[in-house]
């Protein structure tokens, strides 16, 4: 049997056996009408009918945006007649088997069972055909999500064209977007046939040509290889908002797998895309934090604060923030001093709280006098006389050290 890629179209009436066995006659005629549209618009199109029964009409394309106009023309056509029957069209673009004039295999399957969820009088198609006709042809597709099928091993996203007329398919609802592990979203990118063996540039034509999905993708796919300008232009792209919503779990799947040694820059611009529009990752947000902070200060300062802030922070983590923020302050980090307060002042630990303070103002932080004054109300004559000769050698080491860092912004 040979083997060839193509497009297939499969088609039903809804309800069909049930108008039957009310009125075969008038059934009939009512399909010989509607086969009167659909035959002729499928040769037009440039597709071949290779298999029929009772209602069902199935037929193959090499083009798929042929199909998919096709198709939206056939479902104007036919509520234009408006004789009673509504149909449901689902497309798949595949690999089928020739089997003398038939066709065969999982992509005719595959496109019967996208038919099902169609609208009544709708057109519903696989990823593989709208991410390959998108920006070719002037239609709306919406998402109804990721479905699971009968038979069928992987679940698939299918997308339906927005039809005026089209009535909502009871039986089809949206089912809710199944979660998939880390590793299968990881294979799922490196088993990307479309995607396999693209360039950077077939990535930055398909996005200059709106086709995100598949720009995203090939993107992906190459960042398994290594590709650190690829990784570049997938970052740029999801902090332009131009990664689709259905690809944005497996975009964390592969930056958390394949970016675990990236440098400090590109650490805090994943750190924030998690924290933004590719969701709510905090682990992992704080992970790749953690990863900028070697040697980004805005990093370092950040990764401190949000530690000393959350409560599900363990006391070794906060020790940690703590003697980090320490080190940046002797370093004459007005910011880190601000910070250090703040928290001594949160638990109420008035002796290290002074001591920075005592420090801000012998460098002439705007806010250190009136907070010191403040605080040294609430201690002995005794403490303050010690604490303040403390203050005094701190204040001494921050401003004569000499260390040409300067933490100050």
């Amino acid at each position: 049997m040979e083997k060839k890629l193509a497009t297939i179209f499969c088609s039903d009436v809804i309800g069909y056996s049930r108008m039957m066995g009310q009125d075969e006659m008038a059934t009939l005629q009512k399909l010989d009408q509607c086969r009167n549209i659909i035959d002729p618009l499928i040769e037009t199109h440039g597709g071949r009918i290779f298999n029929t029964a009772g209602d069902a009409v199935l037929a193959e394309f090499s083009n798929p945006t042929m199909a998919v106009d096709c198709s939206v023309k056939i479902q104007n056509r036919i509520q234009e007649i408006n004789n009673g029957m509504r149909w449901r069209i689902g497309l798949h673009l595949g690999e089928v088997f020739t089997y003398g004039t038939n066709l065969m295999g999982d992509t005719v399957n595959v496109a019967a069972r996208i038919e099902s969820t169609a609208d009544y009088g709708g057109v519903c198609m696989s990823e593989s055909v709208k991410s390959t006709v998108e920006g070719k042809i002037e239609l709306k597709f919406e998402s109804r999500g990721t479905q699971e099928f009968k038979n069928i091993k992987t679940p698939l996203p299918i997308w339906a064209v927005k039809i005026a007329g089209a009535e909502i398919n009871p039986n089809a609802k949206p089912k809710e977007s199944i979660k998939y592990s880390k590793e299968q979203l990881i294979k799922s990118v490196i088993n990307d046939k479309p995607a396999i063996g693209k360039t950077l540039q077939d990535a930055q034509n398909l996005k200059r040509d709106g086709k995100f999905n598949p720009a995203t993708r090939v993107l992906m796919w190459r960042v398994t290889k290594k590709c650190g300008a690829s990784l570049n232009e997938l970052l740029d792209m999801s902090s332009k908002k131009l990664v689709p919503e259905e690809l944005h779990e497996v975009v964390v799947a592969i930056l958390s797998e394949y970016c675990k040694t990236i440098d400090s820059d590109r650490a805090l611009i994943i750190h924030k895309l998690l924290e933004g529009d590719l969701g709510k990752h905090r682990s992992l947000s704080l992970q790749f934090l953690k990863q900028a902070a070697k040697t980004n200060q805005e990093a370092q300062m950040k990764y401190c604060d949000t530690i000393m802030n959350d409560p599900h922070s363990s006391q070794n983590e906060i020790a940690v923030a703590i003697e980090e923020l320490t080190s940046m302050a002797r370093r004459k980090s007005i910011l880190a001093m601000i910070k250090l307060t703040d928290y001594y002042g949160h638990i109420d630990e008035k002796h290290e709280q002074f001591i920075w303070l005592w420090v801000m103002r012998g460098l002439f932080e705007s806010t250190a006098q009136s907070k010191l004054q403040s605080l040294s109300n609430k201690i002995s004559k005794q403490d303050f006389a010690t604490w303040k000769i403390e203050g005094e050698a701190l204040l001494d080491e921050v401003k004569f050290k000499n260390d040409p860092g300067n933490y100050s912004y």
